[in-house]
């Protein structure tokens, strides 16, 4: 009887930390998103690219790690993470339309990306 009574509350226990593990990642994903939109209105301003550039790639690598159950999410966001790592490179060359391009493209893969399994489409 104690025997089950202390399996009941470790897996409660593991439930509720998988839990506090998704939400954590989808404040990462949101968190990820914000950024890359930020860099994306930031045309003009290659330090403000880079910056939230890559304030985002830091919050999406957190995110990743939950979303390997959805492998549509996981792809959105690996490209995602493709085009800030291009956003970052465009603007340590000054180049900050490009690296705006690149975040607006990174912005709408992180969005696909936060969609639920049968919402999410390629573009």
């Amino acid at each position: 009887m104690n025997t089950r009574i202390l399996q009941g509350g470790v897996l409660a226990l593991l439930a509720g930390l998988s839990w506090s593990g998704l939400l954590e990642a989808e404040e990462h994903a949101e968190e990820a998103l914000r950024h890359a939109e930020q860099a994306a209105r930031s045309s003009g301003d290659s330090a403000a690219i880079r910056e939230h550039a890559d304030a985002a790639l830091n919050h999406l690598e957190a995110a990743k790690t939950t979303k390997h159950a959805n492998p549509k999410a996981l792809q959105h966001l690996d490209h995602g993470e493709t085009d800030l790592n291009d956003a970052v490179l465009h603007a340590r060359r000054f180049n900050s339309q490009s690296a705006a391009d690149e975040a607006g493209d990174a912005s709408r893969h992180l969005e696909l990306a936060q969609q639920p399994a049968e919402v999410n489409h390629d573009r």
